[in-house]
């Protein structure tokens, strides 16, 4: 509300699949999901805010491809992914086998570069 941070409003299918990009090391996704809504670069692009601007960390702000239409979602920059697990060792395994959903944990501490277990 404060535009104090950049905020995105992505399809759970195009997240899903960014965070599995992401971790694999590809450079971004591509797909027809969300064309004509206001996920489409010509509709705000998913945008929340006047601060979500493109520019060298922009992240997941899709374009469109070579002019295709269809929209290129840039890899995410994930600095830190906070996990909660049930169990956590000093060596930084979790265990998840009593948490309701795992989703894509592991795709999530795989693309980040610093995951926090709490």
């Amino acid at each position: 509300m404060g535009n104090k941070i950049e905020a995105h409003n992505l399809p759970q299918g195009v997240i899903s699949h960014l965070f599995r990009d992401t971790a694999a090391g590809k450079p971004g996704l591509i797909t027809r999901v969300g064309l004509g809504t206001f996920v489409d670069p010509r509709h705000g692009g998913g945008k929340i805010n006047e601060r979500t601007i493109e520019g060298p960390r922009r992240t997941a702000y899709p374009a469109p491809l070579h002019g295709s239409g269809v929209p290129f979602y840039k890899a995410l920059q994930l600095d830190v992914a906070f996990l909660r697990g049930t169990t956590a060792d000093p060596e930084g395994n979790i265990t998840m086998e009593r948490e309701a959903l795992t989703l894509q944990a592991l795709a999530v501490a795989t693309a980040s570069t610093t995951p926090v277990a709490w």
